[in-house]
């Protein structure tokens, strides 16, 4: 995930990423913007000229559903240069926060099923964005954590 930073000044990604690669010793192929701050066409135009393959960005940070209005992955085409880049853009339908904000156990499970039930029928990929604090275990996330278990296995 790119720092917030990152999406207000572009000059701040490149030390970010080199940083990054420095820890883990591999390059980076894949991203996801902070806060899903996207300045179009800009942002996507840094992500392909830093050689970054991937984005998964493509979300509303508010409510379910496609940013994108499809749930199929494409390259950016930069309108502006008038040609496709290598960067491939993968929509995410929900996120954490959008299953968190259906408090409910049972209305939690709805929504995830309801996408995936959908999307199977499609043939169209699911993405769902999770993070490191979906899985803690503490007791604050617990009933949180024992129902995306049970979603993630669909049981």
């Amino acid at each position: 995930m790119a720092s917030f930073e990152s999406s207000v000044n572009d000059a701040a990604l490149r030390p970010d990423l080199e940083r990054f690669v420095g820890l883990i010793h591999r390059p980076i192929k894949a991203i996801r913007q902070h806060k899903l701050v996207l300045r179009f066409p800009y942002t996507y135009r840094l992500f392909s000229s830093l050689g970054i393959k991937n984005d998964y960005s493509m979300q509303y940070a508010d409510a379910p559903g496609f940013r994108a209005s499809t749930a199929f992955s494409f390259r950016f085409y930069d309108l502006g240069d008038e040609q496709q880049t290598p960067l491939t853009i993968h929509p995410v339908c929900l996120s954490e926060a959008h299953i968190r904000n259906q408090r409910f156990s049972r209305k939690m499970r709805q929504l995830y099923l309801a996408y995936h039930e959908r999307l199977t029928n499609l043939k169209a990929p699911f993405l769902v964005s999770l993070t490191n604090e979906s899985f803690n275990s503490r007791t604050k996330n617990a009933s949180f954590l024992a129902t995306l278990t049970k979603i993630l296995n669909h049981e």
